[in-house]
């Protein structure tokens, strides 16, 4: 991977995505994240957007577009297939997690209300990914 890692997050919760930027900043990783509030906006960004991102984090539960229908959305486009998507939830039922990395989800994380819980999962994930992309 690059120098810096590009990652766009998906979720149109704005505490979670305080509390995600939040532990981002704490996994001393070099990241740059944009977030959107919706999968419809994510795939407007996506289409016009000339730097694609490293990594996509997408928020399960959304209004209009739900992170899976978003997940089998990209995973059709060539352009955007081959960026890893880590699904987010607040559910940590198997037969979802297994669902979501059937679609083409890299992995699946589980939001904890800890800050520093959720940092070193995030810090994991990411560690991993960037292992496996590079």
């Amino acid at each position: 991977m690059k120098e810096t890692t590009q990652c766009l997050l998906i979720d149109d919760d704005k505490d979670d995505q305080e509390i995600f930027l939040l532990a981002l900043e704490g996994t001393g990783l070099k990241l740059h994240c944009r977030v959107v509030a919706s999968a419809t906006a994510a795939l407007e960004l996506l289409e016009q957007e000339r730097t694609l991102p490293d990594i996509i984090f997408l928020d399960m539960n959304m209004p209009r577009m739900s992170g899976k229908e978003f997940l089998v959305m990209i995973k059709q486009y060539s352009k955007l297939s081959h960026i890893p998507i880590v699904m987010c939830s607040t559910s940590a039922d198997e037969k979802e997690v297994r669902e979501c990395r059937s679609l083409g989800a890299a992995d699946y994380i589980i939001k904890s209300p800890s800050l520093t819980h959720f940092r070193n999962i995030l810090a994991q994930c990411l560690r991993q990914l960037m292992h496996s992309t590079s």
